[in-house]
């Protein structure tokens, strides 16, 4: 979920000002996150943090996930698309019951509209919680029952490896109307046993490719409201790429697709060190899965996600 999972507030000047026109465009080129972040700040330099919590169902997983991070703003300008402008580095930790990451991001936002960001983390997997679990191809059954079986069967097992993510995040405001967009091109390369070329990722429901790349896509539409309270529709794609693994058959992961409702409600606080604390909500409905619109599980179970993100500044200047 990525962080990557991420949301809107509704004090944010982040997601520009523009004219309808543009905002459709914005959204026709691409769709996740929103933009909510710490509140805008005149300081030139900024320490902060940020924390985000969530549970998810249909699969089942949980985690917490940190960031530590230094901001330059790049502008002293009052304009709506530059005035908040920056180029950040970061330290990240994320951490569930089958793995850990830790790694460091660089983030440049030249304008309210666009931010991009390059991430490079280790894994590194307990052999817990059913993983990690890998195979030889990305034709082999990875459904639930199947994950448990092996994982009764010692099938899973300790490893690490890295996780390098480039991201680009869209964003637009036209009176109550907030679009954002997130998309990730993820490359994977673990240690997997037995030459295995594949393994099970729980938090994007299919098997990527080790030593390939895994896009991912999350748009948003929302609707804004005066008391803190967003509401709109997700839409996530999900597609692992398997280059030379793949013969006639075509891929049968991919694409995966999920649409639903998401609401996010963002408390008020006077805090530096505890901004915009925020609870997420979505319920989507695989549109597109192997195993998950009838096949194994019943199709009208959603994808659930429960979330509570906050921010802070530690250091202005």
């Amino acid at each position: 979920m990525t962080n990557d999972h991420t949301t809107a507030d509704r004090r944010t000047s982040a997601a520009a000002k523009l004219t309808l026109p543009v905002v459709l465009l914005l959204f026709g080129l691409s769709n996740n996150a929103a933009g909510m972040g710490p509140k805008p700040i005149t300081a030139r330099h900024r320490v902060l943090f940020n924390n985000l919590t969530a549970i998810q169902w249909n699969p089942l997983g949980i985690q917490t996930q940190a960031k530590l991070g230094y901001r330059y703003r790049l502008f002293d300008s009052d304009s709506i698309l530059f005035k908040n402008a920056f180029f950040g580095v970061g330290a990240l930790a994320l951490i569930n019951p089958a793995f850990a990451r830790l790694g460091a991001d660089v983030e440049f936002e030249p304008i309210a509209v666009l931010k991009l960001r390059v991430a490079y983390e280790q894994r590194l997997y307990f052999g817990t919680a059913r993983m990690l679990q890998s195979f030889q191809s990305p034709y082999d059954e990875y459904d639930e029952d199947t994950i448990k079986a092996r994982s009764k069967a010692d099938l899973n097992y300790i490893t690490q490896g890295t996780q390098l993510t480039l991201q680009a995040e869209l964003k637009a405001k036209a009176g109550p109307i907030v679009l954002l967009n997130q998309t990730r091109m993820i490359y994977f390369d673990l240690g997997l046993k037995n030459n295995d070329k594949v393994f099970y990722v729980n938090l994007l429901d299919t098997v990527t490719p080790d030593e390939g790349w895994v896009l991912v896509n999350d748009g948003h539409l929302f609707y804004q409201t005066n008391f803190g309270l967003m509401v709109g529709l997700r839409h996530t794609l999900v597609n692992p790429f398997y280059r030379d693994l793949l013969d006639q058959r075509g891929n049968p992961n991919g694409p995966n697709h999920r649409l639903g409702p998401m609401a996010v409600y963002t408390f008020k606080t006077n805090s530096e060190t505890f901004q915009n604390p925020t609870l997420i909500f979505m319920l989507n409905w695989w549109i597109n899965n192997r195993y998950r619109n009838g096949q194994k599980i019943n199709s009208a179970i959603p994808y659930g996600v429960l979330a509570f993100v906050f921010f802070g500044d530690l250091w202005t200047k």
